[in-house]
C-alpha cells in the first residue's frame, strides 16, 4: 500500500531539511559508501522508507533524491518517529535480502581535538565515543536523510582520520521450529529413544556434571531478547549484566512474536537439577540476555552489533550469536572488527572474550560459512548442525572455517527440547517446546560446553579454547568422503568441522593445560599480480606464496583476497599449506554479484601444523565467457611459536585419542634415488571391529617439469606451479591386514596416501609417503 505524507511549514521543515548550498547541483541517485576500506556503489530506493521496529514502507515514486531527502524529512516529524532511506547494490535490481537501510550513525575516526569539532558541525546531534576505541566516535545526525552527505564533509575537519557512514543489513535468526516431537532432550544423552537414532551422537556431557555445571561463567545470549519471568530461567538470569539495544533500554524482554532467545538461552544454561522442566549445557551458568533483534528480519547497524558484542566484557566471558545476515558477502565493516579485536584483547581480563556464533541455515541453497565476515573470523567458533543419527543437517552451512559441529534437528529428525515463552504464544503451547533447532540450537549448546571449560579453567585464553574443541572433538558420520587428516594428525571435514563437540573430553583436555603461550602473527604478500584467471579451465591458475615465519603449530589461517570478475561466482578458490591440506574456500555457485574486495577467507583446517615453506591457491572458472582477474593476495598466518603439549591420551602430533585402526608402511623409502615407473608399497593394518579395506591415493605436488602435465591436458608451462594434483581418486589396496598398494611413480615430488577403515567405518591416521623422483 501506499502512503503519502502532508507537507509541513516550511518553518518546521527548516531544522532538518536537507544541508543545501547556493551552488548545490542535482544529487544522483548512485552514491559511493565507504564500508570499512572499501568504497561501494549503491542505488537510492525512490519509492520506499524504512521504519524501525515496523518494516518498510511503499511511497510515490519520487524524481529526485533532493524530493526523497525532502520527504523523509517530513515523514520524521509528522510520524514522530525515526525513519530511513534505502539503498541497493548499484549494479543489481530491487533484491530485497541485499536491500540495505542508511541509518543516523557515522563512525569516525579522530583524536580528540577534531571530535570536538565534528560535534559542532552542522547537521550533527550528538557525538558519543565508542567504548572499545579510544580514536572512534559514534555521530548521529539530525536528519538521517544528509548521513551520506555530512560524513564527507566531516573528512573536511582537520583530525578526521576517516569516517564511515553505518548502513544496516538484513539479519535473520537461525531457527528452524517444526511440530513438537519428543521431550526428551537426546542432545545431552542419546540413548536411541527417537527410533533409528544412532546412541551416543551427544554432548557427551553427563558426566561433566558430577564436578562442573558452569558455576560462576555468564553466557551472553545475544538473539530477540527472553521471557525474563520463566521459571527454568528466572534463577539464571542476571538482569543487571542484561540490555536492549534493540530499543536502547535496560529491559531485554522478548517482544510479542520474538521467541527464539528464549529458546537459545534455555539450551545453554536453563537452570538444571530443579525438578522443573529442562537442563541446559551448563545448568548453573548465568545468563546474560542482550536483546538486538526482533521479528522475523532485523536491520542491524554496525554499531549496535559492535556494541553487543562488547557488552560488558569484562563478566560476560561468551556470546551466543544465533543469527547472521541474510545475504552472502556482506561488506567487512571496520566498526565489528574494531569490537571483535578489542574483545579478544582485553575481554576476560585480557584473556578474551569467547564468541560463539551459528554457522548458517542456507547451505541447501549453496552458501557456505566462509561468506559471512563474522562466522568466518579467526575470533569466532563457527558451529555446524547434525542430526541424532550423526549426519549433517540439510541446511547447516558447510565450510573451511567450521570449528566443530552439535546436534539440532533437521532431516526430518526430532528437534531440540528446550525453553519457550511461558503460555500459549511461543513455538508451542506451553511453556518447553520440542521441535527447536536449526544452527541456531548447535551455538548454544557449544557456548555451554565452554562455560563448563572455563569453570574447569578459568585462565584459559579464547584461541586456547578453540584449540581445544578442535583437539578433542570426535569424528561424527565416520564414513563420509570428505574427512581428511592433516599435517598435524588433526581430522577435519567441511560439514562439520573438527567433528561433534565432546565436552567431557573438552573438559579434561584444557584442565590439562598448566601455560597459554601468546598467539604469534605473520603476513605475506602475493607476488606476481594482477594475473589473469584462465576462462572456462578446469585446471585455472596456481600462485605460489612463500612462507616463512616464527610460527610452528598454526591455528587460523586468512587469505584476503581480492579479484576483479563480473560473476565472481563462477571462481573456484583453494588454498593448500605446504603440508598438503587443501582449503575449498568458495565453491561454483549461482553468484551473479562481481568482484572480490580484500575478501577474508578463513580456514582452521591447518590448524597444528607448519606453516613454513610454499603455499599454493589455486583459482578456477570453468564458464565460458566472463573473464577474471586476480588483482591482490594477502595470506596472513595466526599461530603459536611451538606446538602445545600432547592431551592425555593423545598422541604427540595431537588428533583424538588413539584410535582401533592402525596402519603401518613396513617398506624403507629413500626419498630421492627411486626411478619413474611401477612401484610397490607394502603395510599391514589392524582393527578392534576388524579392517574392512585399506585406501590409497597417489598425488604429485610442485611444479610441471619438462612440460609434464602429469597425464592431465593443461594449459601449464614447464616451471609453474601446481601445487598438488590428485592423480587418481581413493582406490582399493589388495589385502587387508596385510596390504599391497601398487602405483605408477612420475618424475617429480610423488605422494601416496594410504588409509585403513575398520568395519564399523573408523579410519585410521593418514599416512604419506613422498617419493621425490630426479
Amino acid at each position: 500500500m501506499k502512503i503519502r505524507f502532508l507537507l509541513l511549514t516550511a518553518a518546521l521543515l527548516a531544522s532538518i531539511s536537507p544541508l543545501a548550498k547556493a551552488d548545490d547541483k542535482p544529487l544522483s541517485d548512485v552514491v559511493k559508501v565507504d564500508v570499512g576500506n572499501v568504497s561501494q556503489p549503491y542505488r537510492y530506493a525512490m519509492n520506499e522508507i524504512y521504519f524501525p521496529g515496523e518494516g518498510f514502507r511503499i511511497i510515490d515514486k519520487q524524481t529526485s533524491v533532493q524530493s526523497l531527502q525532502q520527504l523523509l524529512a517530513e515523514v520524521v516529524i509528522s510520524a514522530k518517529t525515526n525513519a530511513f532511506l534505502v539503498l541497493y547494490p548499484a549494479n543489481g535490481g530491487n533484491d530485497p535480502s541485499k536491500r540495505v537501510i542508511l541509518s543516523d550513525e557515522i563512525v569516525v575516526e579522530a583524536n580528540s581535538a577534531a571530535a570536538a569539532a565534528v560535534a559542532n558541525a552542522q547537521g550533527v546531534q550528538k557525538v558519543s565515543a565508542l567504548s572499545f576505541s579510544p580514536t572512534h566516535y559514534v555521530v548521529t545526525v539530525t536528519n538521517p536523510a544528509n548521513t551520506l552527505q555530512i560524513a564527507e564533509e566531516l573528512k573536511n575537519i582537520p583530525g578526521v582520520t576517516s569516517t564511515e557512514p553505518q548502513l544496516g543489513w538484513a539479519t535473520e535468526k537461525y531457527a528452524v521450529p517444526n511440530d513438537p516431537l519428543f521431550g526428551e532432550q537426546w542432545h545431552l544423552a542419546n540413548t536411541a529413544q527417537n527410533p533409528s537414532a544412532v546412541a551416543g551422537i551427544d554432548l557427551n556431557v553427563k558426566s561433566v556434571w558430577d564436578s562442573y555445571q558452569g558455576l560462576g561463567q555468564i553466557i551472553g545470549v545475544v538473539d530477540d531478547g527472553a521471557d525474563l519471568l520463566h521459571a527454568d530461567l528466572i534463577a539464571a538470569i542476571d538482569r543487571t549484566l542484561s540490555y536492549d539495544f534493540f530499543d536502547n533500554d535496560s529491559d531485554p524482554s522478548a517482544a510479542s512474536g520474538d521467541f527464539h532467545g528464549t529458546a537459545c538461552a534455555g539450551i545453554a544454561a536453563a537452570r538444571g537439577f530443579n525438578n522443573i522442566g529442562v537442563a541446559g549445557v551448563a545448568p548453573k551458568a548465568g545468563i546474560s540476555v542482550i536483546r538486538l533483534l526482533s521479528g522475523p528480519v532485523t536491520y542491524n547497524t554496525p554499531v549496535s552489533i559492535a556494541n553487543a558484542l562488547t557488552y560488558q566484557p569484562a563478566q560476560v566471558g561468551i556470546k551466543s550469536c544465533s543469527f547472521g545476515y541474510i545475504a552472502p558477502f556482506v561488506a567487512v565493516n571496520s566498526t565489528i572488527n574494531l569490537a571483535f579485536r578489542n574483545a579478544l584483547q582485553t575481554g576476560r581480563g585480557n584473556k578474551g572474550t569467547i564468541f560463539v556464533w551459528a554457522a548458517g541455515n542456507d547451505g541447501a541453497a549453496g552458501d557456505n560459512a566462509n561468506y559471512d565476515f563474522r562466522v568466518n573470523h579467526p575470533g569466532t567458533i563457527a558451529v555446524g548442525a547434525i542430526d541424532d543419527k550423526g549426519k549433517k543437517a540439510s541446511y547447516s552451512e558447510p565450510g573451511a572455517c567450521l570449528v566443530v559441529a552439535a546436534p539440532s534437528s533437521g532431516n526430518s529428525r526430532p528437534g531440540i527440547t528446550t525453553t519457550d515463552v511461558s503460555g500459549d504464544s511461543g513455538y508451542s503451547t506451553s511453556d518447553y517446546t520440542s521441535g527447536f533447532g536449526g544452527t541456531s540450537a548447535a551455538c548454544p549448546m557449544v557456548a555451554g560446553v565452554v562455560a563448563l571449560m572455563l569453570e574447569a579453567k578459568p585462565e584459559a585464553t579464547w584461541n586456547s579454547i578453540q584449540d581445544i574443541l578442535i583437539r578433542t572433538a570426535r569424528k561424527n558420520d565416520a564414513t563420509d568422503t570428505e574427512w581428511v587428516v592433516n599435517g598435524a594428525g588433526l581430522h577435519f571435514n567441511y560439514k562439520y568441522g573438527a567433528g561433534l563437540v565432546d565436552a567431557a573430553a573438552a573438559v579434561n583436555g584444557i584442565k590439562s593445560r598448566t601455560s597459554f603461550p601468546k598467539q604469534l602473527s605473520t603476513v605475506v604478500q602475493a607476488t606476481g599480480l594482477p594475473m589473469v584467471v584462465p576462462d572456462a579451465s578446469t585446471t585455472g591458475m596456481t600462485i605460489p606464496i612463500e612462507v616463512s615465519s616464527n610460527i610452528r603449530s598454526l591455528e587460523h589461517v586468512v587469505l584476503k583476497f581480492s579479484a576483479s570478475h563480473t560473476i565472481r561466482g563462477e571462481l573456484d578458490i583453494t588454498l593448500t599449506s605446504p603440508q598438503g591440506t587443501a582449503s575449498k574456500l568458495a565453491l561454483k555457485r549461482g553468484d551473479g554479484e562481481d568482484d572480490y574486495e580484500a575478501w577474508p577467507f578463513m580456514t582452521v583446517r591447518n590448524w597444528g601444523e607448519n606453516p613454513n615453506g610454499t603455499w599454493s591457491l589455486k583459482v578456477v572458472d570453468s564458464v565460458r565467457a566472463d573473464v577474471g582477474t586476480v588483482t591482490a593476495v594477502t595470506l596472513e598466518l595466526f599461530g603459536l611459536s611451538q606446538a602445545p603439549p600432547p592431551l592425555p591420551n593423545q598422541p604427540p602430533g595431537g588428533g583424538e585419542p588413539e584410535r582401533s585402526v592402525k596402519l603401518s608402511i613396513l617398506d624403507p623409502v629413500n626419498f630421492s634415488k627411486m626411478n619413474a615407473g611401477p612401484y610397490t608399497l607394502h603395510g599391514v593394518a589392524e582393527a578392534l571391529a576388524g579392517v574392512d579395506r585399506v585406501e590409497y591415493q597417489h598425488l604429485m605436488f610442485g611444479s610441471i617439469e619438462d612440460g609434464n602435465n602429469y597425464g592431465e591436458p593443461g594449459t601449464k608451462s614447464p616451471g609453474e606451479s601446481i601445487g598438488e594434483r590428485a592423480l587418481d581418486q581413493w582406490s582399493v589396496a589388495s589385502g587387508r591386514e596385510s596390504w599391497k598398494v601398487t602405483t605408477h611413480l612420475k618424475k617429480g615430488d610423488n605422494r601416496i596416501r594410504v588409509r585403513a577403515v575398520d568395519k564399523n567405518g573408523e579410519v585410521s591416521l593418514l599416512k604419506t609417503v613422498r617419493i621425490l623422483v630426479q
